[in-house]
Protein backbone atom coordinates (compact mmCIF):
# COMPACT_ATOMS: atom_id res chain seq x y z
CA UNK A 1 0.00 0.00 0.00
CA UNK A 2 1.31 3.62 -1.10
CA UNK A 3 0.32 6.68 -0.32
CA UNK A 4 0.40 9.80 -3.07
CA UNK A 5 0.47 12.54 -1.47
CA UNK A 6 -2.35 14.09 -2.48
CA UNK A 7 -5.13 12.95 -0.31
CA UNK A 8 -6.87 15.05 2.35
CA UNK A 9 -5.44 13.23 6.12
CA UNK A 10 -7.64 10.42 7.16
CA UNK A 11 -7.61 6.51 8.12
CA UNK A 12 -8.42 4.16 6.03
CA UNK A 13 -8.63 0.43 5.75
CA UNK A 14 -6.10 -1.48 4.39
CA UNK A 15 -7.25 -5.83 3.66
CA UNK A 16 -4.61 -7.78 1.54
CA UNK A 17 -5.54 -11.29 0.71
CA UNK A 18 -2.60 -13.47 1.93
CA UNK A 19 -4.10 -17.22 1.66
CA UNK A 20 -1.71 -18.30 -1.51
CA UNK A 21 1.25 -17.56 1.24
CA UNK A 22 -0.30 -19.26 3.92
CA UNK A 23 2.48 -21.11 6.31
CA UNK A 24 5.51 -18.66 4.88
CA UNK A 25 7.21 -16.20 7.44
CA UNK A 26 6.27 -12.96 6.55
CA UNK A 27 7.36 -9.02 7.51
CA UNK A 28 4.96 -6.20 7.86
CA UNK A 29 7.14 -2.72 6.96
CA UNK A 30 6.02 0.61 7.46
CA UNK A 31 8.57 3.13 5.64
CA UNK A 32 8.16 6.82 5.66
CA UNK A 33 10.80 8.58 2.69
CA UNK A 34 9.02 12.03 3.59
CA UNK A 35 9.40 12.77 7.43
CA UNK A 36 9.81 16.92 7.06
CA UNK A 37 6.28 16.72 5.18
CA UNK A 38 4.48 13.80 5.47
CA UNK A 39 4.08 11.48 8.32
CA UNK A 40 2.08 7.59 8.61
CA UNK A 41 0.89 5.74 11.29
CA UNK A 42 -1.05 2.22 11.65
CA UNK A 43 -3.03 0.79 14.13
CA UNK A 44 -5.48 -2.29 14.72
CA UNK A 45 -3.05 -4.87 12.21
CA UNK A 46 -4.18 -7.94 12.61
CA UNK A 47 -5.08 -11.31 10.57
CA UNK A 48 -8.65 -12.32 10.09
CA UNK A 49 -10.10 -15.59 8.64
CA UNK A 50 -12.48 -15.77 6.49
CA UNK A 51 -15.82 -17.48 6.46
CA UNK A 52 -17.62 -19.40 3.57
CA UNK A 53 -14.16 -18.70 1.51
CA UNK A 54 -14.57 -19.96 -1.89
CA UNK A 55 -11.99 -20.31 -4.22
CA UNK A 56 -13.24 -18.87 -7.83
CA UNK A 57 -10.05 -19.55 -10.03
CA UNK A 58 -5.88 -19.74 -9.14
CA UNK A 59 -5.36 -20.52 -12.77
CA UNK A 60 -3.20 -23.72 -11.77
CA UNK A 61 -4.36 -26.68 -14.71
CA UNK A 62 -7.51 -26.01 -15.72
CA UNK A 63 -7.11 -28.34 -18.97
CA UNK A 64 -9.08 -27.33 -22.41
CA UNK A 65 -10.99 -30.69 -22.14
CA UNK A 66 -12.22 -29.66 -18.29
CA UNK A 67 -13.65 -25.96 -19.79
CA UNK A 68 -15.52 -28.26 -22.86
CA UNK A 69 -17.39 -30.49 -20.41
CA UNK A 70 -18.18 -27.54 -17.94
CA UNK A 71 -19.34 -25.21 -20.96
CA UNK A 72 -16.28 -22.79 -19.99
CA UNK A 73 -13.80 -21.18 -21.80
CA UNK A 74 -10.93 -23.22 -23.15
CA UNK A 75 -7.42 -22.36 -21.60
CA UNK A 76 -9.13 -20.78 -19.25
CA UNK A 77 -12.09 -22.24 -16.72
CA UNK A 78 -16.00 -22.34 -16.25
CA UNK A 79 -16.25 -18.80 -14.92
CA UNK A 80 -14.75 -17.04 -17.55
CA UNK A 81 -16.39 -15.94 -21.05
CA UNK A 82 -13.24 -13.67 -22.57
CA UNK A 83 -9.61 -13.97 -21.73
CA UNK A 84 -6.04 -13.07 -22.32
CA UNK A 85 -4.65 -14.93 -25.34
CA UNK A 86 -5.15 -18.99 -25.17
CA UNK A 87 -4.55 -19.53 -21.47
CA UNK A 88 -3.10 -18.70 -18.60
CA UNK A 89 1.07 -17.96 -18.24
CA UNK A 90 3.82 -19.65 -16.49
CA UNK A 91 4.98 -17.02 -13.57
CA UNK A 92 8.39 -18.55 -13.87
CA UNK A 93 9.93 -15.84 -16.56
CA UNK A 94 8.01 -13.47 -14.54
CA UNK A 95 9.86 -14.19 -11.41
CA UNK A 96 13.63 -14.52 -12.92
CA UNK A 97 13.09 -11.03 -14.12
CA UNK A 98 11.68 -9.00 -11.14
CA UNK A 99 12.00 -11.61 -8.02
CA UNK A 100 10.67 -14.72 -6.31
CA UNK A 101 7.40 -12.61 -5.04
CA UNK A 102 5.95 -13.09 -8.53
CA UNK A 103 5.70 -16.82 -7.79
CA UNK A 104 1.87 -16.71 -6.29
CA UNK A 105 1.64 -20.20 -8.03
CA UNK A 106 2.55 -21.50 -11.10
CA UNK A 107 0.20 -19.61 -13.76
CA UNK A 108 -2.07 -16.73 -13.69
CA UNK A 109 -4.14 -14.50 -16.40
CA UNK A 110 -1.21 -11.90 -17.94
CA UNK A 111 -2.09 -9.66 -20.95
CA UNK A 112 1.44 -9.64 -20.90
CA UNK A 113 3.18 -9.60 -24.60
CA UNK A 114 -0.24 -9.97 -26.01
CA UNK A 115 -0.73 -8.37 -29.72
CA UNK A 116 -1.32 -4.41 -29.39
CA UNK A 117 -2.41 -3.77 -32.95
CA UNK A 118 -6.02 -4.78 -32.20
CA UNK A 119 -6.63 -2.02 -29.49
CA UNK A 120 -7.90 -2.64 -26.19
CA UNK A 121 -8.19 -6.20 -24.85
CA UNK A 122 -10.39 -7.55 -21.85
CA UNK A 123 -10.68 -10.67 -19.88
CA UNK A 124 -14.39 -11.39 -18.97
CA UNK A 125 -16.44 -13.18 -16.76
CA UNK A 126 -19.70 -14.74 -17.65
CA UNK A 127 -22.23 -13.21 -15.47
CA UNK A 128 -22.58 -14.34 -12.14
CA UNK A 129 -24.77 -14.04 -8.99
CA UNK A 130 -22.91 -12.23 -5.95
CA UNK A 131 -23.87 -14.43 -2.92
CA UNK A 132 -21.21 -13.84 -0.06
CA UNK A 133 -19.95 -10.39 1.28
CA UNK A 134 -16.68 -9.92 -0.26
CA UNK A 135 -14.58 -10.73 -3.38
CA UNK A 136 -10.75 -10.50 -3.85
CA UNK A 137 -8.10 -11.12 -6.05
CA UNK A 138 -4.37 -10.64 -6.76
CA UNK A 139 -3.34 -8.30 -9.07
CA UNK A 140 0.13 -7.76 -11.01
CA UNK A 141 0.51 -3.96 -12.04
CA UNK A 142 2.69 -3.45 -14.25
CA UNK A 143 0.26 -0.60 -15.87
CA UNK A 144 -1.05 2.43 -15.39
CA UNK A 145 -4.58 4.29 -15.18
CA UNK A 146 -4.70 2.28 -18.75
CA UNK A 147 -5.20 -1.14 -16.94
CA UNK A 148 -7.97 -1.73 -14.66
CA UNK A 149 -10.07 -4.00 -13.17
CA UNK A 150 -13.87 -3.51 -12.84
CA UNK A 151 -16.76 -4.91 -11.14
CA UNK A 152 -20.02 -4.62 -13.18
CA UNK A 153 -23.35 -4.15 -12.58
CA UNK A 154 -26.01 -3.94 -15.47
CA UNK A 155 -23.08 -2.79 -17.02
CA UNK A 156 -21.98 0.06 -14.42
CA UNK A 157 -18.64 -0.59 -12.83
CA UNK A 158 -19.62 -0.95 -9.06
CA UNK A 159 -16.42 -1.68 -7.86
CA UNK A 160 -13.11 -0.55 -9.74
CA UNK A 161 -9.15 -0.28 -9.23
CA UNK A 162 -7.01 1.17 -11.74
CA UNK A 163 -3.06 0.18 -12.14
CA UNK A 164 -0.36 2.02 -10.77
CA UNK A 165 2.47 0.56 -12.40
CA UNK A 166 4.27 -0.02 -8.77
CA UNK A 167 5.56 -3.30 -11.10
CA UNK A 168 4.81 -5.36 -7.82
CA UNK A 169 1.69 -7.71 -6.99
CA UNK A 170 -1.80 -5.56 -5.16
CA UNK A 171 -3.80 -7.63 -3.40
CA UNK A 172 -6.87 -6.06 -3.62
CA UNK A 173 -10.31 -6.99 -1.68
CA UNK A 174 -13.66 -5.40 -2.07
CA UNK A 175 -16.41 -5.28 0.55
CA UNK A 176 -19.98 -6.28 -1.60
CA UNK A 177 -22.49 -6.78 1.22
CA UNK A 178 -24.62 -4.25 -0.58
CA UNK A 179 -24.67 -6.06 -4.09
CA UNK A 180 -25.66 -9.64 -2.23
CA UNK A 181 -28.35 -10.96 -5.13
CA UNK A 182 -27.36 -8.91 -7.87
CA UNK A 183 -25.92 -10.33 -11.38
CA UNK A 184 -22.25 -9.00 -12.25
CA UNK A 185 -19.23 -9.12 -14.22
CA UNK A 186 -15.67 -9.35 -13.54
CA UNK A 187 -13.83 -7.79 -16.05
CA UNK A 188 -10.11 -7.12 -16.45
CA UNK A 189 -8.77 -4.23 -18.91
CA UNK A 190 -5.65 -3.71 -21.00
CA UNK A 191 -6.22 -0.59 -23.28
CA UNK A 192 -2.93 -1.22 -24.35
CA UNK A 193 -1.32 -4.02 -24.29
CA UNK A 194 2.16 -5.09 -25.43
CA UNK A 195 5.28 -5.57 -23.49
CA UNK A 196 5.56 -2.08 -21.80
CA UNK A 197 2.51 -2.15 -19.60
CA UNK A 198 0.07 -4.59 -18.63
CA UNK A 199 -1.95 -6.37 -15.95
CA UNK A 200 -2.55 -9.39 -14.99
CA UNK A 201 -4.86 -11.01 -11.64
CA UNK A 202 -4.58 -14.49 -10.07
CA UNK A 203 -6.59 -16.00 -7.06
CA UNK A 204 -9.81 -14.68 -7.35
CA UNK A 205 -12.25 -15.32 -4.01
CA UNK A 206 -15.13 -14.91 -2.28
CA UNK A 207 -15.89 -15.42 1.03
CA UNK A 208 -18.15 -13.94 4.12
CA UNK A 209 -16.60 -11.92 6.72
CA UNK A 210 -15.82 -13.49 9.90
CA UNK A 211 -18.43 -12.94 12.73
CA UNK A 212 -16.01 -11.95 15.45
Amino acid sequence: QEGDGRRVLHLHDVYWPVWSWKGKVGVLQLDDADIEDGWLGADHVRSARYERFELIDDFEGFSAEDAANEGGLEGYGPFWEAGFGAGPSRLEPLALKHGLPMLVGRRAALSRGLDDDGGSVEMRSLPFRIEREGLSFVMFDFGGPGTRVELRVDGEARRSWSGQDTRRLQGIVWGVRGLIGREAVLAVVDEVPGDAEWIGIDDVAVFDWRGD
